[in-house]
């Protein structure tokens, strides 16, 4: 392997058509000594997007490579919270996947935002509780993020959770005090759309308006 990398050096940084360097190719497919090998090689370019805007360090933390994340967090110069064409940083694709273990290693990282807002202003907990993370909910909301932050169309967190009918997720952003009579664009509140989806009962030790 270290011979073919030497005999490749000129191409190293060489991208396919879909933007993908060598070391995002490693990265998506979780091959950590090859992650390895490259991050060693000389002249490698580690913060090279792909067409749709993604770093390699963004591809392992979406896919949920944890040995090939932690590797490149501990690289020198590497971007932990870059975003890609929607405005989404690794913490959010890996809170949305539900790789927890790899949210763990993001917020840790120096650098990295837990309430950073993608195109349409949603966070990596916006996310996070719209797909029923629960263990990646935990993580964030114990990493100090904001419950009621909302996105472009005043969604919080919350609203999502009740929107999507993630029961447990709604319970675990009002026990960290999570605004129930937060209102959206539209003027629903998360208690509107807990009784449209009939489940009004989880809301019953909120302090409602």
């Amino acid at each position: 392997m270290k011979t073919l990398l030497e005999a490749s050096l000129d191409g190293l940084n060489h991208q396919d058509q879909e933007g993908s360097t060598a070391l995002a190719v490693a990265a998506k497919t979780g091959q950590v000594l090859m992650t390895k090998a490259l991050l060693g090689a000389s002249g490698l370019a580690t913060n090279i997007k792909d067409k749709h805007g993604k770093t390699p360090l963004l591809c392992a933390a979406e896919l949920g490579h944890k040995g090939c994340l932690r590797l490149l967090l501990g690289f020198n110069g590497i971007n932990p919270d870059s975003k890609d064409n929607l405005g989404q940083t690794p913490l959010s694709w890996a809170a949305r996947n539900g790789h927890e273990e790899c949210v763990m290693l993001l917020l840790a990282a120096k650098g990295v935002d837990p309430d950073s807002q993608d195109n349409n202003g949603r966070t990596p907990l916006s996310w996070s509780v719209a797909n029923g993370q629960v263990k990646c909910t935990r993580r964030l909301l114990m990493a100090g993020a904001r419950p009621d932050l909302k996105d472009n169309a005043g969604w919080t967190p919350l609203a999502w959770a009740a929107a999507m009918e993630e029961l447990t997720c709604v319970d675990q952003l009002l026990e960290a005090g999570a605004n129930p009579n937060s209102t959206d664009d539209d003027g629903w509140t998360p208690l509107l759309w807990a009784v449209a989806n009939g489940y009004a009962y989880i809301f019953e030790d909120a302090e409602l308006e």
